[in-house]
C-alpha cells in the first residue's frame, strides 16, 4: 500500500506513528534492564561484614618488597663500627637493603681510603653483609667503582674504543709509501676504479712496508685499526681508576670479571643478592674482533665494503 505524503499534524495521527511513539519509553527502558544486568555479572560480589572487618589481604612484607636505597662508599673509607650503625639506622628507617657503590674519597681521608677488591675490601665486605643479614636487610653491589665499568685491568686493546680510518691514494705502477702497524691493523684493503678489492692485510712486513704495486689505477688503500675512546672511569674509588670497558668485547669483558673471581675465589662470608650495572654512559663503535663477527652475523666481509662501510668513519 502507498501512503500519500502528510504534512506533520496529520503524521502525528498515523496510527503506525503513534504505536512506535508510544513504545519508545518502553524501549529505553527495557534497554537500560539488559546493560544494568550485564554490568552486573561483571562486578564482585558484595562484601560480607567478616569481609569488610577483616580488609584487604596485603602480602607478607619483605627486604624485597621494602624499599633499598645507594649507598656510596666514598672511598670506601669504612669500619666496622660506622657499618654496624649505618646499616642499623636503615633497618630501623624501614629500609630492605642496600646497594653498595665505591666512589672517590673526601679530602683529608685518604689515610683511610681502602682500595676496591683488596683484601681488606673484602673482608670489610663480608662484615657488610652478615651485619645486613642479621637485621635482614639485602645487599647489592656494582661490578666496578663510580661508572661506568672499567679499571686498572682494562688495557688499551679491551678499553671502550673507536674505528681509526686513514685513506692513501696510490697512482698506477706505485707503491705504498706510508710504513703500517702490522700489529694495530686489523684491515688494509685497496680499491680499484672499478671497485675490485685487493687485501693487503697479510702483505704487511715487519717493517711497516706493504709488498704491493699498484696495476692500473689509481688506487684508494683503507687502513682500519682503533683506539680507545678516551673514556675512563668516572668518579672512581680507590683501585677503580682506568679505561672503560669494550662491552661489546667478548674477550675483553671475561678479562674483565676474572679481577672479581680472583677476589672471591677466597672469600669465605655471605655473598650479594645481586651484582648491578650502574651506568651505560660508554663511547664505543669498534672492537677487534669486529670484522670476524661481522662475517660470521652476515655472511660476508665488510673488509671488501670499506668505502661505503667507513665513509661517515673516516678520519685522516
Amino acid at each position: 500500500m502507498i501512503l500519500p505524503i502528510l504534512g506533520r499534524s496529520s503524521l502525528a495521527q498515523c496510527s503506525l506513528y503513534s504505536i512506535i511513539r508510544n513504545m519508545l519509553p518502553l524501549l529505553r527502558r527495557s534497554l537500560f534492564a539488559v546493560l544494568l544486568a550485564g554490568a552486573a555479572t561483571l562486578l564482585p560480589a558484595a562484601p560480607t561484614q567478616g569481609n569488610l572487618e577483616a580488609g584487604p589481604a596485603w602480602p607478607a612484607i619483605t627486604r624485597q618488597t621494602r624499599p633499598w636505597a645507594y649507598w656510596w662508599w666514598h672511598g670506601s673509607a669504612v669500619d666496622k663500627t660506622n657499618l654496624s650503625r649505618e646499616l642499623q639506622r636503615y633497618h630501623d628507617a624501614g629500609m630492605g637493603g642496600v646497594h653498595i657503590i665505591p666512589i672517590y674519597g673526601v679530602k683529608g681521608w685518604e689515610d683511610k681510603f681502602i682500595d676496591y677488591l683488596s683484601p681488606k675490601w673484602m673482608d670489610m665486605f663480608a662484615y657488610t653483609v652478615t651485619e645486613a643479614h642479621r637485621l635482614d636487610l639485602g645487599v647489592d653491589m656494582t661490578t666496578g667503582t663510580g661508572w661506568c665499568f672499567g679499571g686498572p685491568h682494562v688495557t688499551d686493546a679491551e678499553a671502550n674504543a673507536m674505528a681509526v680510518v686513514r685513506k692513501f691514494d696510490v697512482p698506477a705502477g706505485g707503491t705504498l709509501a706510508e710504513k703500517i702497524d702490522r700489529k694495530a691493523t686489523q684491515a688494509l684493503v685497496a680499491f680499484s676504479p672499478e671497485g675490485k678489492a685487493v687485501e693487503l692485510t697479510s702483505r704487511i712486513g715487519a717493517d711497516g712496508l706493504v709488498n704491493w704495486t699498484a696495476e692500473g689505477g689509481p688506487w684508494r688503500i683503507y687502513a682500519v685499526s682503533q683506539r680507545p675512546s678516551g673514556q675512563k672511569v668516572k668518579r672512581p674509588a680507590p683501585g677503580g681508576e682506568g679505561h672503560m670497558l669494550n662491552l661489546i668485547y667478548p674477550e675483553a669483558v671475561s678479562h674483565y670479571t676474572q679481577w672479581f673471581d680472583d677476589a672471591f675465589k677466597g672469600y669465605r662470608g655471605p655473598k650479594p643478592r645481586a651484582m648491578y650495572h650502574d651506568s651505560y654512559e660508554y663511547r664505543s663503535d669498534w672492537a677487534p674482533d669486529f670484522f670476524s663477527r661481522f662475517e660470521k652475523l652476515r655472511g660476508y666481509r665488510l673488509q671488501n665494503e670499506l668505502p661505503a662501510a667507513v665513509r661517515q668513519l673516516v678520519t685522516n
